[in-house]
């Protein structure tokens, strides 16, 4: 494939759609198509599960019912190498290869001084949903002297709620997690994260930029998405230290030649 059309959606519950799935993917107009928060259940009926010229993936909350859980669609002919359903996933493969260890929970346990249940809770809600392709699939994310598989990622962070001790520290760990897994795709693949961060990164991208600004709560989560980033596109009141050496990203959707977009609720 010369190019490759990746979209991101939170759709807040696959089962609430109007249309027929393949009507609606359709409709998107692309390759691969990431979605958050689709509240779903491994029983899930067909009708939101299966669409024709598409292949499916899921990853579901564990305790919860109608919570969280995160999707892929890929369009045929495209599919993926490989698939993974949590961070635990991701870890073993990336770091197995590095040092022999199958235990992705055991190396955030490590990594983050937390609990193996801890650790292991951090995949109770479905958040992740990782799809490999191989090398030779895709053009776009080629260079001569780099070739890498891609990884694309979908994925649903934990909503900030400062009154809630419990879910803004999991909203933390979450996010230290997911930086530890980024680091050791890197190494070896291309990746794009798409997916709702619930973080408003800049002044304009919330609706009300007084507030964000008086909003401490959120300056960490900021910070945190900011050093993510390449440094032409960080806030510089942030006032943010990036990692040295770190492979960076970049918010596609501030690449956009219209700098007056919006994010609306």
């Amino acid at each position: 494939m010369n190019r490759v059309r990746i979209c991101s959606w939170n759709i807040n519950g696959l089962r609430s759609i109007q249309h027929p799935l393949k009507s609606i993917l359709d409709s998107l107009t692309s390759d691969i198509i990431c979605i958050q928060e689709t509240k779903t259940t491994p029983d899930i009926s067909r009708e939101f599960a299966f669409a024709d010229n598409y292949n499916g993936y899921f990853s579901h909350s564990i305790h919860k019912t109608g919570y969280s859980g995160t999707a892929v669609f890929c369009r045929n002919p495209l599919k993926p190498t490989k698939t993974f359903h949590s961070l635990n996933d991701i870890l073993v493969e990336s770091i197995s290869c590095q040092n022999n260890s199958i235990d992705g929970w055991g190396f955030l346990k490590r990594k983050l001084n937390i609990s193996h249940t801890e650790a292991r809770n951090l995949d109770a809600e479905g958040r992740v949903l990782g799809l490999q392709f191989s090398t030779d699939i895709f053009t776009t994310f080629r260079t001569p002297d780099e070739i890498r598989p891609l990884i694309v990622l979908s994925i649903y962070f934990p909503r900030l709620n400062p009154e809630n001790v419990e879910r803004l520290n999991y909203k933390h760990l979450f996010q230290s997690a997911v930086q530890l897994c980024i680091e050791s795709l890197l190494i070896e693949n291309n990746v794009v994260i798409a997916g709702d961060f619930n973080i408003c990164h800049k002044m304009i991208d919330h609706c009300a930029p007084d507030e964000l600004m008086m909003d401490k709560f959120s300056n960490s989560f900021r910070q945190w998405f900011d050093q993510l980033l390449i440094e032409e596109q960080q806030d510089v009141s942030l006032d943010n230290q990036s990692s040295v050496g770190l492979r960076r990203f970049v918010d596609i959707f501030r690449v956009h030649t219209n700098r007056d977009v919006y994010m609306h609720i």
